[in-house]
């Protein structure tokens, strides 16, 4: 069974460790240095996830294990920030599941933006998106952080 669970103040470690494993994940992909790496320092907006309203931390939870996390912020358009299963629990649905939570819970309009170099998320996104919302939603391309593809959609 997944489920998602909101990141208490007690989980931010937990939270902290899932998220140095996707980073470098990520840079892994963007083909960055360890210099470059080191320029960008920890992620800046960490903290607000427990001091603004708009921003909420979940863990995505399948039976009592913690297999990866939603970073969303809402506003005029909700996004998810960051998201991530981890690598062993991929490729059986799970993070679709979790994915289609996260966008149910927090009906309104949806913009998702994926890195160009992520050609896995992309194709991820894609899915669930279109599996979602019927193939009503409208993708452009994002010049801003992170440049790629980006998702329009309402829930």
């Amino acid at each position: 069974m997944v489920r998602l669970v909101k990141a208490q103040d007690s989980d931010k470690s937990k939270l902290r460790l899932l998220m140095n494993a996707y980073f470098e994940e990520m840079f892994s992909i963007q083909g960055l240095s360890e210099d470059r790496i080191r320029e960008l320092g920890p992620y800046p907006y960490f903290d607000l996830y427990w001091e603004e309203k708009s921003r909420i931390p979940y863990f995505i939870r399948q039976d009592d294990d913690i297999v990866g996390f939603a970073l969303v912020c809402l506003g005029a358009s909700n996004q998810i920030a960051e998201f991530c299963v981890v690598q062993d629990a991929r490729r059986n649905g799970l993070g679709r599941k979790a994915a289609t939570e996260v966008l149910q819970n927090h009906p309104g309009l949806w913009e998702i933006a994926v890195m160009e170099e992520n050609k896995n998320a992309i194709r991820f996104w894609e899915r669930v998106i279109d599996s979602l919302t019927c193939g009503n939603f409208r993708e452009s391309w994002s010049e801003r952080h992170p440049k790629g593809p980006k998702f329009t959609f309402s829930v």
